[in-house]
């Protein structure tokens, strides 16, 4: 049996629709938390869900976020693989996904150091 072939395109397309995702995932989950936006909550302490726009305590927003993000995510890859464009920049679309990905990491750790104070 040989392997299937495949359009000469595809693989490009694909990272494309990769790179689209990881980028709008890493905004999407950025946003929640920046502009405390109000998300699904668990309180561990009380066995209890609740619908807030910042956790207190030992609560936690995790869930909401990367649930949040990932269908953001998952539609931007749905979205991009749909649309049947001849080329992408990838250097363009890799430094956006990088950029975006840095901003992140630099917010979470402004907060971790300003919870150390």
């Amino acid at each position: 049996m040989s392997a299937p072939e495949t359009a000469p395109g595809n693989a490009e397309r694909t990272l494309a629709a990769a790179l689209w995702a990881a980028t709008v995932f890493a905004a999407v989950y950025l946003l929640q938390g920046a502009l405390r936006l109000p998300g699904l909550i668990y309180d561990p302490a009380a066995h209890r869900w609740l619908i807030a726009p910042a956790p207190t305590g030992v609560q936690m927003r995790f869930y909401s976020d990367v649930l949040g993000a990932s269908l953001a995510g998952g539609a931007a890859f749905a979205l991009r693989m749909a649309w049947k464009s001849a080329r992408s920049d990838l250097g363009v679309l890799a430094g956006s996904a990088l950029s975006v990905l840095a901003l992140d990491l630099a917010w979470f750790a402004s907060r971790i150091f300003a919870a150390l104070r």
